[in-house]
């Protein structure tokens, strides 16, 4: 490998890799104390709190079928089995 790409290498490898905790600051360095700012609260308005009719909450799992779409979908599936049937054996002739 040539210096050039072997130095480069090697101060990517530095920014990547953490150091092995050998290294510590100097002692005459002073720590930068945190400085606690308090969080600014802004109210929101959300208009007056009206309770849910019956009507307005979805209790019902969207993912479970009534037996009329359950039967609806087992039909739409035998009928596009029915097709693909027809269609390779059109292709066998």
């Amino acid at each position: 490998m040539s210096k050039p790409i072997a130095r480069l290498r090697d101060a990517l490898l530095r920014l990547l890799f953490p150091a092995r905790g050998r290294h510590r600051a100097p002692v005459g360095v002073p720590a930068t104390a945190a400085v606690y700012v308090a969080p600014v609260y802004v109210p929101v308005w959300r208009g007056p709190e009206v309770p849910l009719r019956g009507e307005d909450a979805d209790l019902v799992r969207p993912y479970l079928l009534t037996p009329d779409e359950r039967r609806e979908r087992w039909e739409r599936r035998r009928r596009q089995t029915r097709q693909v049937r027809r269609r390779t054996l059109v292709i066998a002739r």
